[in-house]
């Protein structure tokens, strides 16, 4: 061990059993679509702190770093480009300089600081491990000497699954266990691509996408949240509570239901009052390890699942069965070639005049790491009302700027509910969503005591003006008005939004595309479903007889050619189906 500015330094050597180039797997491809494009480094990788039992020499933890790299092809591929094509190329061998740190002021956020500093200056994919790594040793921790061991690794190595797997083997390691009483890793992310594009795999994959483009066909695509008139930086909300969780335990009893149904069905019923929706489409991550043979899987393998749920359900309880239902569904669909998906996006987009955008994300991180969700026990009623003052509430601003309205993290699900959201500041106050949070936590405890009809009411999102009920979006006329400009004005005609533009330039197909590219942060608005180009506009610009007085030079839905297909596919996946493709 050599001297360094911040301490010690350990080589770590590595050796896995394979060395060779391949296709990327849809989790790594769908990854490297945004990582290549994201300029906040910490959203890009995922941190792996591990506090070591006991005093184990730094020798012996850097070995156990080493062991964990050679038994795991992710860490230790690279990706390249080769004739216009990503491709994986995993290394046999090689080595790791690891800095080890002392924490001589014993701070306990060290760790956690030392992980960002990490990760300041972005992975280079193409030649770098995808694995950087530090020991910190504390001497004088009052239980005596600690070590921890911090691992920052691209996401496009692993997910948060894979993390997990990532700290149980270190764990072993560092506990005494040779790697040859380690668990089989099973299959490598080279296997999982062949998988893939194999025939069952393919099938699988298109599956998928009749499933997202059956989701997209109806339904609103956006939350019904006009910006507000102050918009703020990106913030994170946490809430912690000890009452909500207990509640949890007896929800669960109940219904036979999940954890995370639970907490997912009361997020969803609260948003929908804020908004007013009926029903609502967002993301939710599934690790995709649905068979065995993915278990030990360490790889980005993680994507989206669509998740639709109605939220005119009769009570709590019905939802929460729905949402168990639609989760099952979605994650079952939730394997498939990102390049793909996106066409279909694009697709319902232009013909529906309105896209998904992922508005708000739910994401169980908890799922994971809590094994006591299986050994439910529910707690009686009266200690869910003692703990009700124990509620915490925290702010900060965000770790990163995501491009959501709304992400929903479950942290903890068993002892506290630790329910964590990051925040658009242009859309949402952070009263409004502490406000938010405790109305979860409040139904929650509701439901705890028995079923409870759902908190349906008028929406209590900012709602000024006039409001439109359009192919099942709540949209504002003012929002589509600033889509056509100072030359035009749109006007409700039955069930038809038409569009009247002074813009002889224009066809109506070319006014369709400008409209659709105004649309990213205009969630009330949608293009109208009708154009009708005007050669001059009226005096009053709000006057529907008007402008039905000048000269028209062109009309038309500015849509592309009917798809016959595209019509029918709503019709191609049936909630539960089986799949016999299924790996």
């Amino acid at each position: 061990m050599t001297a360094t500015s911040s301490g010690v330094q350990v080589r770590v050597t590595y050796r896995g059993s394979r060395r060779e180039p391949g296709p990327l797997t849809f989790g790594q491809a769908n990854v490297l679509s945004w990582v290549s494009q994201d300029s906040n480094e910490w959203s890009a990788v995922i941190p792996v702190i591990h506090p070591v039992d006991g005093n184990v020499p730094v020798e012996q933890v850097a070995e156990a770093i080493g062991v964990v790299i050679g038994r795991h092809d992710s860490l230790r591929t690279n990706y390249l480009r080769q004739s216009g094509t990503a491709t994986q190329v995993v290394r046999e061998a090689g080595d790791l300089t690891v800095d080890v740190h002392e924490n001589v002021d014993g701070d306990e956020q060290f760790p956690a600081k030392l992980a960002r500093q990490m990760c300041a200056k972005p992975f280079e994919l193409t030649e770098e491990l995808p694995v950087r790594a530090a020991i910190v040793t504390e001497r004088g921790a009052q239980d005596g000497p600690r070590t921890t061991i911090v691992m920052v690794i691209t996401h496009m190595a692993i997910d948060v699954g894979s993390g997990v797997i990532l700290t149980e083997e270190l764990t072993d390691l560092v506990g005494g266990k040779s790697p040859a009483d380690l668990p089989d890793p099973g299959l490598q992310p080279l296997d999982q691509a062949q998988i893939e594009l194999s025939p069952a795999g393919q099938r699988r994959s298109q599956n998928s996408l009749k499933y997202w483009r059956s989701r997209l066909a109806h339904g609103p695509l956006r939350l019904a949240v006009p910006p507000l008139a102050e918009p703020g930086a990106p913030y994170q909300l946490r809430i912690t509570s000890p009452a909500a969780a207990l509640a949890i335990t007896r929800i669960v009893d109940r219904t036979k239901v999940g954890h995370s149904s639970v907490v997912l069905a009361a997020v969803a019923a609260v948003l929908g009052r804020y908004t007013g929706d009926e029903s609502t489409l967002f993301a939710s991550l599934s690790a995709n390890r649905f068979s065995s043979t993915l278990s030990r899987y360490v790889g980005a393998l993680a994507q989206d699942a669509l998740i639709r749920l109605d939220l005119t359900a009769p009570s709590f309880d019905a939802l929460v069965e729905q949402a168990r239902s639609a989760q099952l569904t979605a994650l079952k669909h939730s394997q498939f070639d990102a390049k793909a998906v996106w066409p279909v996006i694009d697709e319902t987009f232009d013909r529906r005049g309105v896209g998904f955008t992922r508005d708000w994300v739910f994401n169980d991180v908890a799922a994971n790491i809590e094994p006591d969700r299986q050994n439910n026990e529910p707690a009686p009623l009266e200690l869910v009302d003692q703990a009700r003052p124990q509620t915490r509430v925290s702010r900060k601003p965000a770790d990163s700027e995501l491009p959501v309205m709304l992400f929903f993290q479950v942290l903890r699900a068993c002892g506290e509910l630790e329910l964590d959201v990051n925040a658009n500041g242009n859309f949402f106050s952070a009263d409004t969503v502490e406000h938010l949070l405790r109305e979860i936590e409040q139904l929650l405890i509701d439901a705890a005591a028995g079923d409870t009809a759902l908190p349906h009411s008028e929406p209590t999102a900012a709602r000024g003006g006039t409001w439109w009920q359009i192919a099942d979006c709540q949209v504002q006329p003012t929002a589509v008005n600033e889509l056509l400009g100072s030359a035009g004005r749109a006007f409700l005609d039955g069930d038809e939004l038409v569009g009247y533009l002074a813009r002889p330039d224009l066809t109506p197909r070319s006014a369709h595309l400008a409209s659709l590219a105004g649309l990213r942060w205009r969630p009330t608005a949608v293009t109208p479903t009708r154009y009708v180009i005007c050669a001059t506009a009226p005096d009053d610009l709000d006057d529907l007889a008007a402008w039905r007085r000048q000269e028209v030079i062109a009309e038309g839905d500015g849509r592309p050619g009917i798809d016959e297909a595209f019509a029918d596919h709503s019709s191609t996946v049936v909630e539960g189906e089986s799949d016999e493709d299924d790996l």
